[in-house]
């Protein structure tokens, strides 16, 4: 039936296996001759493929939405519906840090812990 259908509807049929193939002792020369027919067919199909520069399907300018989705996965993550384990274990750190006296300098103030326990003792 598939050779069949390949002739009416116009399609690639592979040749039949001649019969001293067929008949062979040795069933590598088998072997080979479906090898060869796959691969025959194998660039059949890449050449029967609409080039990429006519698909319009295509575009090689096409670049992936990394901000809409970074800025969808945060508001996920802050609904609760997604969980970003990375960033969990960041601000677990931070926390534990802060728990033991490590705190983070603000950005433009002087000093860090000294200078924080001198602001103290004023």
């Amino acid at each position: 039936m598939k050779r069949l259908g390949a002739k009416i509807f116009n399609e690639y049929r592979p040749p039949d296996m001649p019969k001293e193939v067929a008949t062979a002792a040795d069933k590598a020369v088998v072997k080979d001759f479906n090898y060869t027919l796959r691969s025959t067919h194998n660039v059949i199909e890449r050449q029967m493929k609409e080039p990429n520069d006519l698909n319009s399907g295509w575009n090689p300018k096409w670049y992936p939405a990394h901000p809409q989705i970074r800025e969808m996965m945060h508001t996920l993550r802050k609904y609760g519906l997604y969980r970003d384990e990375h960033k969990d274990f960041s601000e677990e750190m931070k926390r534990l840090r802060i728990i033991r006296g490590k705190v983070y300098r603000k950005l433009g103030s002087k000093g860090g812990k000294k200078a924080r326990l001198r602001e103290l003792d004023k």
